[in-house]
């Protein structure tokens, strides 16, 4: 149910059952709320905090739906999320704490009326949108901030 996932299937779940060895294409699906909160390891073992200048939240191929919205309630150096689809019930990605540099690349969102594909607690962060669709339509710089709040600076790319 929580869990961090960086470049290859490597993160924590929220009990420990044991180690995951990824030797091949896993391919996530959730349907309840990813909450990340700083705890576990991470891919070369070492202890994550959610401080360490290298810690990341990461989510790459992942399907989305019902009420499985992203809420990070600890400090990283950056989230990426790549190459998933989300069909969800609320906000796609909700950030309470910390300042760090967001790349959301690749994605097809789809989200409830007045729902934000991100939205910060503190108007700090730096986020990087590349070839996302939010509810059938290619984000660009001028339509990506209605579906932004309390963030301080973003781009859009298209096509890179």
């Amino acid at each position: 149910t929580n869990a961090v996932f960086q470049n290859y299937l490597s993160g924590y779940l929220a009990e420990n059952k044991g180690n995951i060895v990824n030797n091949g294409s896993v391919k996530v699906k959730a349907s309840s709320p990813i909450i990340a909160n700083g705890n576990g390891t991470n891919y070369n073992g070492e202890a994550l905090d959610g401080s360490a200048s290298n810690d990341y939240f990461a989510l790459n191929a992942c399907e989305l739906t019902g009420d499985a919205t992203i809420t990070i309630k600890e400090q990283y150096s950056g989230i990426i999320i790549e190459n998933t689809t989300a069909d969800i019930n609320g906000n796609f990605l909700t950030i309470e704490k910390g300042d760090c540099v967001v790349f959301i690349e690749n994605c097809n969102i789809t989200l409830p009326e007045g729902k934000k594909l991100i939205s910060c607690a503190f108007t700090k962060y730096q986020v990087f949108i590349l070839n996302v669709t939010v509810n059938g339509v290619l984000l660009t710089q001028e339509n990506a901030a209605q579906y932004l709040e309390n963030v301080g600076w973003y781009g859009v790319y298209n096509n890179l």
